[in-house]
C-alpha cells in the first residue's frame, strides 16, 4: 500500500514587518529583507538635521580617526623602541590609514549596520558592542600589525637586533620573548589607548541607539512570514 507522506517544508527566512496599522500588518508586501531595512533607515538618517544625525556621521568620520591616531601612537612609541629614526612617513602611513580603513569598515559591519536594522533592542549591548569593536579595532590591531611591521624594519636599522619571525618554534619564542620583555615600558599608554577607544566606542554607539530610538520613527521587528495555503 502506498503512503503518501507530506514534504515538510523548509522554514521561512527570518523578515522584517513595519509596525503601523492593522491594514499594513496584513499585507505580505509589507515584510522586506534585513539589507531593505538598512537602505530604508539609512534613508530616513540621512533626512534628519546634522545636528540629530551626527552620531552616524561620527561613525564613519571620527571613530575611524581616532583609531589613525591610536596607529599614530604605536607607531610613535615603536620607532623610539627600536630606535628607528629614518623615513618616518614610511612607517606613519601605514599605520595611520590601516587601523582607520578598517575600523571604518568594521564599525559599519558590526555596529551601525546592526542599529539600523534594530538588531541591538539593548542599549547595554549595543554600548558593549561599540566599545568593543573600538577597543579591538582602534588599539588591539595597531598593535597586532605594528610588531612584526617594525621587526622587518628594525632589521634594516641595525642598532636594536629583533629575533626574525619564521615558522621554526624555537623563533617565534624568541620573537614572543623579545617583545614582551620591551613591551612592558609600553603598559600605561596601551591601557590609555583601551580606555580612550573604549568610551569613544560605547559613547558613539549609544548615541546612535538613542537617535534611532527618539528621531527614526519607522520601526521595524523580525517577524516569521507564514506559507500561504494554495
Amino acid at each position: 500500500m502506498e503512503t503518501n507522506e507530506a514534504q515538510k517544508s523548509p522554514p521561512a527566512a527570518p523578515t522584517y514587518g513595519q509596525y503601523g496599522s492593522l491594514e499594513h500588518q496584513r499585507h505580505r508586501a509589507q515584510y522586506i529583507t534585513r539589507s531593505e531595512v538598512i537602505n530604508e533607515q539609512t534613508r530616513i538618517v540621512d533626512a534628519l538635521p546634522m545636528s540629530k544625525r551626527w552620531p552616524f556621521e561620527a561613525g564613519g568620520t571620527y571613530v575611524p580617526i581616532y583609531a589613525g591616531i591610536s596607529g599614530l601612537i604605536v607607531n610613535s612609541f615603536l620607532r623610539r623602541m627600536l630606535m628607528i629614526h629614518s623615513r618616518p612617513l614610511m612607517t606613519a602611513l601605514p599605520m595611520a590609514l590601516l587601523p582607520g580603513l578598517t575600523m571604518k569598515i568594521g564599525w559599519y559591519g558590526f555596529v551601525t549596520m546592526p542599529v539600523l536594522a534594530g538588531d541591538l533592542n539593548c542599549a547595554i549591548c549595543g554600548e558593549m558592542r561599540g566599545g568593543l569593536v573600538s577597543v579591538a579595532l582602534g588599539a588591539v590591531y595597531p598593535m597586532i600589525i605594528g610588531l612584526p611591521f617594525f621587526s622587518a624594519v628594525a632589521q634594516g636599522n641595525h642598532k636594536v637586533q629583533v629575533p626574525k619571525l619564521t615558522m621554526a618554534v624555537t623563533n617565534w619564542a624568541k620573537f614572543s620573548q623579545f617583545w614582551t620583555r620591551k613591551l612592558r615600558f609600553f603598559k600605561v599608554q596601551f591601557v590609555s589607548l583601551v580606555i580612550f577607544q573604549a568610551v569613544i566606542g560605547s559613547f558613539v554607539a549609544k548615541k546612535q541607539m538613542d537617535v534611532m530610538e527618539t528621531e527614526v520613527l519607522t520601526k521595524f521587528t523580525k517577524v516569521q512570514v507564514p506559507d500561504e495555503e494554495d
